[in-house]
C-alpha cells in the first residue's frame, strides 16, 4: 500500500483542516488512546479478562510512523512529496492546499512525536490509557491528532485479535487443570487461519495472526504473522517457538483420490507423504460416518505403528454434537428402540433417526476404537496416535 497511499494521507480528510482551527497559542497537543468500555466485547463476562491486551504500538511506530513516512514522504523530493498530498486535497476539499506545514515537516526530516505505551502483552483495564501521544516541537502540534485515525486502525485490530485469543487460551488452561492435562499442550489447541477470508487483505490477516501469536498460542497457518513477529518484536525463527503448523489435507486433495478411495489415500499419506509427526486429515469429504466407523478401523494397525498422531478433522455440522454426541436429555427413544433428537423447544424431531455414531460422537467413537489412558483426575485421554480437531464454527 505504501506505493499507493502516501503516509500523509492515512487519516480522515477533515483532519487537514485542524491545523487552521487550533487555538493560535496552542504549542503542544497531548492525546490518550483508551479502550473505554467492554459493552460490545465478544468475550463473555464469565471469562473475565479484566480488559484488553495492549499490543501493536511498537509495530505501528516502526512500520508506519518511521517506515512508511520515510518511504512515501521524507525520502522523496520535497515537491514530489507535497504534490502527491496536495492533488488529493484539492480534489476532495475543493480548494488549494496550503503546503507550508508539510514543507516544514519534510525539511525537519522526522515526526516530532513521542509515544508512550504500557508494556505490550499486558491486559489493560477498560478506561485506562494504554498509549499516549504528544508533540515535541512547537509548530507541529497538529501532528498528534493527525495520526489518531491511522493508529486506531493499526492498533485496534491486533489488540482485539490478541484479546480474543487470550480468552481462548485462558479457557484451554482452565479445562486442562480441571481434567489433569499437561498445560504445555494448551498453546497448540487454538489455531489461527486469519487469511481465510476473515480480514480485509493480506496485511490485516498478518496483523490479526500476530495478535493470535502474542497471546501465547503457537498454532498458526498465517506465515506472514511469523515474519512480523521476527521483524517488529525481536523473535527469531531459528531459536524461538513463534508459530507452528502441521501436515494437513483439504477436500480438494481428498477428491483427487476419487478412484482409489479414502482408505488408499490415507495409506499413501502415512507411508509416503507424511510418515511421521502430526497428520490432520479432513474426514467429511464424502461420508464422515463411513470414514470413522468403517474406513478408520481398517487403518488402525498403520495408525498405531506410525510415529506420530493421526488427527481426524470434521469440518461441517454442529461442533458440540459432532465431537461429543447426544446426552440422554437431548434425545428420545421410541418403542422400537430408535433414538431421535429433541429440538430447541424440547419437541421430538421424528424426521431424523440418530445412529449410534451420532449418539456417541467422534471422541467416544475414537476411544472405543483406539483406547487410551486416564488422567490423574479420572478423565479419558485418547491414545497419542489418534486425535481430533474441529476446523469450523468454533466459538468461545
Amino acid at each position: 500500500m505504501s506505493n499507493v497511499v502516501p503516509a500523509t494521507l492515512a487519516k480522515d480528510a477533515y483532519k487537514a483542516f485542524h491545523p487552521l482551527a487550533y487555538h493560535p497559542e496552542v504549542s503542544e497537543v497531548y492525546a490518550n488512546y483508551i479502550n473505554r468500555y467492554g459493552r460490545l466485547s465478544n468475550i463473555p463476562t464469565k471469562i473475565n479478562l479484566g480488559g484488553v491486551v495492549n499490543i501493536g504500538a511498537q509495530r505501528f511506530c516502526e512500520d508506519f510512523l518511521i517506515g512508511e513516512f520515510n518511504d512515501t514522504f521524507f525520502n522523496l523530493d520535497e515537491d514530489v512529496a507535497i504534490e502527491q498530498h496536495a492533488r488529493v486535497f484539492r480534489a476532495m476539499l475543493g480548494r488549494e492546499f496550503s503546503d507550508e506545514r508539510l514543507r516544514n515537516l519534510h525539511k525537519l526530516g522526522y515526526l516530532p512525536l513521542r509515544l508512550k505505551t504500557l508494556p505490550e502483552g499486558t491486559i489493560t483495564p477498560y478506561g485506562v490509557t494504554n498509549i499516549s501521544v504528544r508533540s515535541t516541537k512547537d509548530g507541529f502540534q497538529w501532528l498528534t491528532n493527525s495520526i489518531e485515525t491511522v493508529m486506531s486502525c493499526e492498533v485496534s485490530g491486533i489488540s482485539t485479535s490478541c484479546t480474543t485469543a487470550t480468552a481462548y487460551l485462558k479457557t484451554f488452561i482452565k479445562y486442562a487443570r480441571l481434567t489433569g492435562l499437561d498445560e504445555e499442550f494448551c498453546k497448540f489447541q487454538g489455531h489461527d487461519f486469519s487469511m481465510r477470508g476473515m480480514i480485509f487483505g493480506r496485511e490485516g490477516a498478518y496483523i490479526s495472526g500476530l495478535g493470535h501469536l502474542a497471546s501465547g498460542l503457537a498454532g498458526t497457518d498465517t506465515m506472514g504473522s511469523v515474519l512480523m513477529a521476527e521483524k517488529f518484536y525481536g523473535a527469531n525463527l531459528e531459536t524461538d517457538l513463534i508459530g507452528v503448523s502441521v501436515d494437513a489435507t483439504e477436500h480438494s486433495v481428498t477428491c483427487s483420490w476419487i478412484e482409489e478411495g479414502e482408505e488408499e489415500f490415507c495409506k499413501y499419506l502415512m507411508s509416503k507423504a507424511s510418515p511421521s509427526g502430526i497428520l490432520s486429515v479432513v474426514a467429511d469429504t464424502w461420508d464422515f460416518e463411513n470414514f470413522v466407523c468403517n474406513i478408520l478401523p481398517k487403518l488402525k494397525e498403520a495408525i498405531m505403528a506410525r510415529d506420530g498422531s493421526f488427527i481426524i478433522r470434521p469440518d461441517t455440522g454442529c461442533p458440540v454434537k459432532v465431537l461429543t454426541g447426544y446426552t440422554s436429555e437431548e434425545m428420545s427413544m421410541d418403542y422400537r428402540g430408535k433414538f431421535y433428537p429433541l429440538d430447541d423447544d424440547g419437541e421430538v424431531n421424528y424426521s431424523k433417526t440418530l445412529t449410534q455414531f451420532e449418539i456417541d460422537g467422534l471422541i467416544e467413537t475414537l476411544w472405543n476404537q483406539f483406547g487410551g489412558t486416564l488422567t490423574d483426575k479420572g478423565y479419558k485421554l485418547l491414545d497419542e496416535h489418534i486425535g481430533a480437531i474441529y476446523g469450523d464454527s468454533i466459538t468461545l
